[in-house]
């Protein structure tokens, strides 16, 4: 039996459709002013995912909703970040461990920790610091970990629903002669109880630091190609063009990625951000993906990644896309587990 404990991740989100927030957009200068009140009130309530669907206020012809429009995008930019971001509602389910190893492994509790999510939120790692959980047996004795100041890490490198920490503790020593449990077999010769002397957990329990991406926004750059430097920032998240020109039979596309609040999301490791999309936009709804896509820059709390394209002969019109969530989010999950039993080896 594969030890687990499943943890449940979701986030709460307003429902939203493009046509809805279209549908607002168009009341904000409604002929009432209790209509365009109303309608900016509830595109804020839809919150940050809502800016992605939402149009350029130069792009409209009103002053009304364009005054309107701008203050929407505000307060959604504001909100797209730590402070303002809906922890996981979590749901803890079963436990179950792996048999006790062997003697000759140092008597170890082996468990894995499995944690199970919805989409979204877009899992980066889970985090367990041995400190931090607690594993009580069936006599009311705390196990200590195999490894006191190890810190567990998985990191989620796709977009998965699951991932699995194991972690491991030592067993307790064995019950010395006139305490219960003492016998022939309480493991004398080991120093540690048998697995028939340690059926199960009456306590596993504990914290862990779980860090997800929250909030996509798609930057959008025109006037290409552009030697000039744009700059766009949405949330935590900035996005620096720095360069859009031919090289060879390619156009190349160099973006800088910055956070103001990365929390290690950012690390060489952790292959997330190169699956961000990026793609040009061409008149009739045609999309170029890139066929190449290079790392020249990578520090803590920023990345740059260069983009090549080929296309023959550059549109007018060309947009650049790329959908970057625009906030980096650690929250810690309390977990707690009563009377796990522990299976024997033949389980």
């Amino acid at each position: 039996m594969i030890p687990s404990i499943a943890i449940l991740l979701t986030l709460a989100t307003a429902a939203l459709t493009p046509d809805r927030v279209a549908e607002l957009v168009e009341q904000l200068d409604a002929p009432r002013l209790a209509q365009r009140q109303a309608a900016e009130a509830a595109l804020i309530e839809l919150g940050p995912a809502a800016l992605e669907h939402l149009p350029e206020p130069e792009q409209t012809t009103s002053a009304e909703t364009r005054l309107r429009l701008e203050r929407v995008i505000a307060k959604l930019r504001a909100q797209a970040t730590e402070g303002s971001i809906r922890p996981p509602e979590i749901t803890v389910a079963d436990v179950t461990v792996r048999p006790p190893a062997p003697s000759g492994e140092g008597g170890l509790l082996r468990v894995e920790l499995k944690a199970s999510w919805r989409a979204p939120p877009r899992i980066i790692t889970l985090r367990q610091r041995m400190s931090n959980v607690r594993a009580i047996d069936a006599r009311g004795r705390e196990l200590s970990p195999a490894n006191p100041r190890a810190v567990r890490e998985v990191f989620v490198d796709r977009p998965a629903q699951t991932a699995t920490l194991p972690i491991g503790f030592k067993l307790p020593a064995a019950p010395t002669d006139g305490e219960p449990g003492s016998g022939a077999e309480g493991g004398a010769d080991s120093g540690h109880e048998s697995n028939a002397e340690f059926p199960r957990l009456a306590e596993l329990s504990g914290r862990m630091t779980v860090t997800w991406v929250a909030y996509p926004h798609t930057f959008r750059f025109e006037r290409l190609p552009s030697d000039t430097t744009a700059r766009q920032q949405v949330g935590e998240a900035t996005v620096t063009l720095e360069r859009f020109a031919r090289v060879g039979e390619a156009y190349e596309a160099r973006l800088r990625v910055k956070y103001a609040q990365p929390r290690g999301a950012l690390a060489s490791h952790r292959g997330w951000v190169f699956q961000n999309k990026a793609e040009l936009l061409l008149p009739g709804d045609e999309t170029v993906a890139p066929f190449e896509t290079e790392t020249y820059r990578q520090t803590g709390d920023e990345v740059g990644l260069a983009y090549r394209f080929r296309v023959e002969q550059l549109p007018a019109e060309a947009v650049l896309a790329y959908r970057l969530p625009t906030a980096i989010v650690a929250r810690e999950v309390v977990y707690e587990i009563k009377d796990v039993e522990v299976p024997t080896p033949h389980d």
